[in-house]
This record gives structure tokens, sequence and C-alpha cells, in this order.
């Protein structure tokens, strides 16, 4: 059995010498203090999922630089952008240096990595604390991001993540799910930037609808209610998803007309964001408010209709014709489980699939006849810890 318990080594990128590397032997991160971001995820020893823009690396922008240095990757930043015009910053474009140009510092400990941006008490009034976790066996990267008032006025803010990824104009899709209740947009989205008008992304009344998107690299921008997650391919040849999702609260408020999550397309540099946005909450003088996410990586053909902490699915998990069939991408490498309930409830194994996010998990298998629909359970077993299961769905 292969350990995967997260290591963290050194990275060598001219110019951010603090950089680091992050990989449990199924993906891995690359962080960089010194851009305040994650500038690199992957299968273990594979391609850069991530968009990186190769001609800023290693630049140490100057101190409260109001130019923009768009270096690509993951970063965490601060809602809405109004708030930003009504500080002291006094714009809502370009972010402010703590989001934007200020290196930030970096500490490991325990298998986790922990960066803290510097106080701003020049313009915002905000400290942000990132904590960085790959759970073990799986492609899961976990991040904690925690927001401090450090004025002595109550602040009301939300936590954002925003994603670049690598994306072919015309190939590249994005997958999120139908909205959780009533949309408060007309067709199920906001224009929030660019036009619909010439070579429209979305063309349809998807108010009650599942989504599905093609990239085309003109400028637009899109806001979604009440819809959990979001799901990137980069094209149709490859089969890897990249998921986005964190804490959701379907009665909660969000930033920017209640759009927890975001889309952006470039237009000059091949890139798509999904962007994730926390509850707007009022913080008092020195508190905070935190927010979880998280990203995995996983290989399924098709478009993305569902997704749970387990992985993804585009043929969802279904008995037909008693066999067990769905055509899935895992998050974790280990065993998918079949087992039987029986009277007293104890589970009796009937099949034990290996799986791994880097492999599709395709599934038709045949149930024994004397087995009784309503009592299988469908549960994934950890490489790394044979005694914890993980439930996927009970058939």
């Amino acid at each position: 059995m292969s350990e995967s318990r997260p290591k963290i080594s050194s990275a060598e990128i001219d110019g951010w010498p603090k950089t680091v590397n992050m990989d449990n032997s199924v993906a891995g991160i690359c962080v960089s203090p010194e851009a305040g971001r994650i500038i690199s995820y992957s299968f273990h020893c594979g391609e850069n999922l991530l968009f990186v823009n190769r001609s800023e690396l290693g630049k140490i922008p100057e101190k409260d630089s109001a130019e923009w240095i768009n270096f690509g990757g993951i970063r965490l930043d601060l809602a809405p952008q109004s708030f930003w015009a009504k500080s002291p910053w006094g714009k809502s474009w370009p972010p402010p240096p703590i989001l934007n140009s200020e290196p930030w510092s970096l500490s490991c400990y325990d298998h986790v990595i922990e960066m803290l941006s510097v106080p701003d008490l020049k313009f915002l009034g905000i400290q942000i604390a990132v904590r960085i976790g790959l759970i073990k066996s799986s492609s899961i990267v976990c991040i904690d991001s925690t927001i401090k008032n450090i004025t002595e006025v109550p602040l009301t803010l939300a936590n954002w993540i925003v994603v670049q990824l690598a994306a072919i104009s015309g190939e590249s899709e994005i997958y999120l799910p139908a909205p959780s209740g009533d949309s408060r947009f007309s067709k199920g989205y906001s224009l929030q930037m660019g036009s619909q008008s010439v070579k429209p992304a979305i063309s349809s009344d998807i108010s009650t609808l599942p989504v599905s998107i093609v990239y085309c690299a003109l400028e637009r921008k899109f806001g979604f209610d009440l819809r959990e997650w979001i799901v990137f391919r980069k094209s149709g040849e490859s089969e890897i998803c990249f998921a986005l999702w964190g804490d959701f609260d379907a009665a909660g408020s969000y930033p920017d007309d209640n759009s927890h999550i975001e889309l952006y397309f470039s237009e000059g540099m091949p890139y798509v964001e999904l962007e994730m946005l926390g509850l707007m909450r009022s913080v008092e003088a020195g508190g905070s408010i935190s927010d979880n996410f998280k990203f995995a990586a996983a290989t399924c053909s098709g478009k993305v209709v569902e997704l749970g902490e387990w992985g993804v699915a585009c043929e969802p998990i279904r008995i037909d014709k008693n066999s067990v069939k769905g055509r899935l991408g895992l998050f974790y490498e280990g065993f998918l489980v079949l087992s039987e309930l029986d009277n007293n409830g104890d589970k009796v194994e009937i099949a034990r699939l290996p799986v791994s996010p880097r492999e599709e998990c395709s599934l038709d298998f045949q149930l024994p006849d004397d087995i009784s629909l309503g009592s299988i359970l469908v549960e994934i077993e950890q490489k790394s810890d044979l005694a914890k299961r993980i439930f996927v769905k009970k058939l």
C-alpha cells in the first residue's frame, strides 16, 4: 500500500524562494506565499490543471502597487467588490494590495500549509488567514479561509475563492446542477459583465435546469444562485473533471445579488474563472468569519450531473434490470464496495472494485438473484484507512 499522507517539500521557482509543494501520492499542489496563492494543482506527477501566467512567475510587485498582475492559480479574496470601492482604496478594480501585490507569510505543520496576509490597516481594515490541506488517499484539497476585522467598527464581508483554469475556446465545458429552489433570476442566472448578443453561452431559460456551458473567448461573467457546485472539463478529449464546492446555506444572503457561484470567461488569455462566494455576514471589531471550500479532480467522460464528497457522476448509480450501473469519477483511491444489509442491519459485502481519481469507474455489476432491492449500500473504502468508509448511495 502506497503512503498517501501529505508530504510538504520546498519548490524552486526563481524569485519566489518560499514556494512549497504538498503531495499525497494521489494529487499535489504548489503554494507560493510571494504570490499569495496556489499556483499548481495536478494528479501526482501530472499536468497542472490551473492556468498560470508564466510571464509573471517569480515577480514581486512594488508595495502598494495599483497595477493588476494576474499570476493565475487559485487565490482567496474578499467580497463584495463594492466594499473595496467604499473603503479608503476607493476603487472596485483593480484590487487593493492585500488582494494583489502584497506577499503573504507561510508556515507548515502537521501536514497543513497556512498562509497569512499582511494586516491591511490602510485600505480594507482586514487580515486573511488561509489553511490548506490534502485529504489522504484522495485528490481533495480543503481550504479554510478566515477574514478578521482589524478595525474598530463592524464590517459586512464575505469570503471568496477564485480558481483560474486553463481553457480552450469552443471546447472547454462547465457544468452546474439545477437550483435547489426558486432562482431569483428570471432566466436562472445574471449577466454581470459582457454581452450575450454575440455567441451566447447560455441561450435558454435555465431557471429550473442544470447548466452546461461551453467557454468562448469573449469576456463575460455570470452569476448563479441556489446551485451548490461547479465542475470544469478542459476539452471533449479530456476525461479529467475539476470540481469546486463548499459551505452553502440556501436561506443565506450572498454578495452580487445573492450569487453563490460566479463564472468568468477571459478574452485576452485562455482561461475561465470558477468563483465561489461565502455568506455575507456582519463582522464585529476584532471578530472574524470563516468558510470552507473544497476542490478536487476526477476522471469521468460525459456531462457531469451529480457531485458529492465521494466524486462526480456522468451517469448516476442506479439499479437497472437487476444490475448496478453508473459512470463515476471518484475523488478517492481505494475500493468501491457494494454491500447488502441483512435483517439485523449488518453489512454483507457482495462486490469490491479498485478505484482511483485517475481512472473512470464504469459500473455494470450483476446482482445475485437473492438480493432484495432497497438494501444495497455503495461506499468507498479509502486505501489509507481500510476501516473508514465514505457513503456514496443506498439503492
